[in-house]
């Protein structure tokens, strides 16, 4: 990693995930052949998008549900059920705010991007999604005792007889 890259990991800088080309001007643009860049990039995702991408993930079919099938359709079916759910990710991720991504976006990153640049782009929504701090908070909530503390009175305080 450059210093830079180190820097705004830290920071919490938006990350480059890639770009993607969209049309330009509808039918008219499409027959001219122009198109627009746009750039993608993640940055810190709030809970409701983390909410969303974990639902996504969840719903993913895994290797246990392809046993017994021969090696070439647990391939194929891993491909058709669980890419559609990975670009969606990637969508919800580089939307800003609160906004979902358009049918557009998901549109562009199913044509126009490969697998590498896919397991990328999953690798910084994982890494956004920031497991450590949620499994640091489960723990703390977890381990604390809450202390039957009803008849007690403060430390250094008279208990009042008083009904």
């Amino acid at each position: 990693m450059t210093q830079r890259e180190i820097a705004n990991t830290f920071t919490d800088q938006p990350t480059s995930i890639g770009e993607l080309r969209f049309q330009k001007w509808g039918i008219i643009g499409d027959l001219l052949g122009l198109y627009r860049k746009e750039e993608l990039s993640i940055s810190g995702l709030p809970l409701g998008k983390v909410q969303l991408i974990a639902a996504e993930f969840n719903d993913m079919m895994g290797g246990e549900q392809v046993e017994g099938m021969i090696q070439s359709d647990q391939i194929n079916l891993l491909l058709k059920t669980n890419l559609p759910s990975l670009i969606k990710v990637i969508g919800i991720a580089a939307s800003k705010g609160s906004e979902m991504p358009s049918k557009n976006l998901l549109y562009a990153l199913n044509e126009q991007w490969t697998m590498p640049q896919l397991a990328e782009a999953i690798s910084e929504v994982y890494r956004r999604l920031d497991l450590t701090t949620f499994f640091g908070i489960m723990a703390l909530t977890k381990s604390l005792n809450l202390n039957d503390t009803q008849d007690r009175e403060a430390h250094g305080q008279q208990l009042s007889t008083q009904p």
